[in-house]
């Protein structure tokens, strides 16, 4: 999916280039603003709210045509020079070619200035867009997206700045100000970069109703970029929708462990604006039952099969299953023996071969399964030659 903005001017303005009757005037702050051959219309947009990291799409320009228009083309360049305000531009500022005589009619081959000190209009072109006379007013002509356009705009992520945007020359054509009813509108689509979850808490829990909350980034710009928040079956059991989905910031959002979820271990998984995320660390879902409170010793190496001690409660008769829970790449072993001391102390021994990693443990007794929040480092072992 993708997210757009769109802004209006928070300036706008023409410069006469040539007419020295008009050479003075101030052209700010009028209803309509116009371009053509003697006239380059600016426009300034304050661009913000595009998070970091996003990738621009696209971008247009759309303008409203307001009294007269050419039929032809008019280009669209971005302006280089920031000098100029709404309601003081004055005809100086602008780049002269030509003269208009006070009396009689222009030739375009006559009186030829050449080059004065105006303001930088580029002489890239970056859009576009034909205009029509015999289009009727109200007919919006819109500047594409080009890759000239959208570069332009990429430089806008994640900052707040002025793009000022300048229609130098063309066939010309008059359209609604920032103070018409149809301003000139810049619309900007783009994709929010990858969500991330750096953390959660809690990591495990024993009740449905359970609030998650989830700490990251690029977790979008409002509440309605939060797709889903699930919990992700490490095992062969069912994926589950959290309850209560809630975006708090674009860097934290929570969400409730549902009542349909089954005791196992899970991923969260965030989606936000069609784009996915899973946690790297596991979430725990316990029925009440074992506890785990320590394992000793913590770390070992695979070649010393050490025999662990696993102490805590809810250890009743009978204990049926011992198991080493590993990451998703690493699945699940059952412990190559286990022995039940008491109601609150278990002493199993670790697979010959178990793969190097951490490890969770999972005691099921009295029918009631649990994971532990504790971990088992299976360390490497010496090199072999």
């Amino acid at each position: 999916m993708s997210q757009e903005l769109s802004f209006t001017p928070i300036a706008d303005t023409y410069l006469m280039r040539t007419s020295p009757i008009y050479r003075e005037l101030n052209f700010g702050g009028a209803d309509t603003t116009q371009c053509g051959p003697q006239r380059a219309m600016l426009l300034r947009f304050r661009i913000s709210g595009i998070p970091s990291g996003s990738v621009v799409q696209s971008v247009t320009l759309t303008l409203t045509k307001a009294d007269w228009a050419n039929t032809g083309t008019n280009y669209l360049r971005e302006l280089t020079t920031h000098t100029w305000t709404e309601y003081g531009a004055t005809d100086a500022m602008a780049v002269f070619d030509r003269v208009y005589w006070a009396c009689g009619s222009y030739d375009p081959y006559d009186k030829l200035q050449g080059f004065c000190s105006g303001m930088d209009y580029g002489s890239t072109n970056i859009s576009t867009v034909n205009s029509n006379s015999a289009d009727p007013n109200g007919t919006e002509y819109t500047f594409p997206s080009t890759t000239a356009f959208v570069a332009l705009l990429q430089d806008f992520v994640g900052t707040t700045a002025d793009c000022e945007l300048c229609i130098p020359n063309g066939v010309g054509f008059v359209c609604q100000a920032r103070q018409g009813s149809y301003p000139p509108l810049l619309t900007v689509t783009f994709q929010l970069p990858s969500p991330l979850i750096t953390s959660f808490s809690p990591q495990s829990t024993t009740a449905t109703g359970t609030t998650i909350t989830m700490d990251g980034e690029n977790f979008g710009c409002a509440d309605s970029d939060l797709e889903n928040i699930q919990l992700i079956n490490q095992g062969q059991g069912s994926d589950y929708d959290l309850s209560n989905q809630i975006w708090t910031s674009s860097q934290q959002v929570k969400g409730d462990v549902p009542g349909a979820a089954q005791p196992g271990t899970y991923r969260l998984r965030v989606t936000i604006d069609g784009q996915s995320c899973d946690s790297q660390e596991t979430f725990d879902y316990n029925s009440p039952g074992p506890l785990v409170t320590s394992i000793n010793p913590s770390s070992a190496k695979p070649s010393q099969i050490p025999v662990l001690t696993i102490s805590g409660s809810g250890f009743e008769a009978p204990v049926i299953e011992v198991s080493f829970v590993g990451q998703a790449t690493q699945g699940e072993r059952s412990a190559a023996g286990f022995t039940r001391v008491s109601s609150t102390e278990i002493t199993a021994t670790a697979p010959s071969n178990l793969a190097s990693g951490s490890y969770k443990l999972r005691i099921t007794a009295n029918g009631l399964s649990s994971v532990s929040g504790q971990t088992f480092r299976c360390k490497l072992g010496p090199a072999t030659w």
